[in-house]
């Protein structure tokens, strides 16, 4: 697996969530694929950014590395994702090395679709925040000049939240 076109494509992102989910793995013997509990702040304490999370595991998921249930929160109650490493047996179940499916071209096919996914995600992000600035819901930044700058209405004057 070490040496797959999957595994030697991944981003130092990726590789760090990786490395964590397999400290994980090791931490409970092995006995718990299937039910990996990782929340960001571990993957933080691992020396991941937190903007560059669900791109890396985006990226896993579709290299055929792991495969996750996303968590959240749900009635005031915070869940972790649950992971799975697919080249790790599950409860006796043979693992499915979804990761062999991917050749050179395929992984290099691959990463071209996520890094356009990656693009539109910053557009989007870029054009609502725009949007946000052209509606007046964003607040000035300048301390110095906030109440002269609030009060001409110039878009430049603005900055988002």
């Amino acid at each position: 697996m070490l040496e797959s076109p999957a595994h030697l494509a991944l981003s130092i992102t990726a590789r760090r969530i990786l490395d964590r989910l397999c400290c994980e793995h090791m931490n409970h013997g092995g006995g718990e694929n299937g039910r990996l509990k990782c929340t960001y702040s571990d993957f933080i304490g691992f020396g991941a950014s937190r903007e560059l999370i669900p791109a890396a595991l985006r990226e896993l998921e579709s290299l055929g590395l792991l495969r996750y249930q996303r968590g959240g929160r749900w009635g005031g109650v915070k869940a972790p994702s649950i992971y799975t490493l697919t080249w790790c047996p599950v409860d006796g179940i043979p693992a499915t090395n979804d990761w062999k499916r991917h050749t050179e071209e395929t992984v290099k096919a691959l990463k071209a679709e996520l890094l356009a996914d990656r693009k539109a995600r910053g557009l989007h992000r870029k054009r609502k925040a725009a949007r946000k600035q052209l509606s007046g819901t964003a607040s000035c930044t300048n301390r110095r000049n906030q109440t002269q700058n609030c009060r001409s209405g110039y878009a430049s004057d603005w900055t988002a939240k």
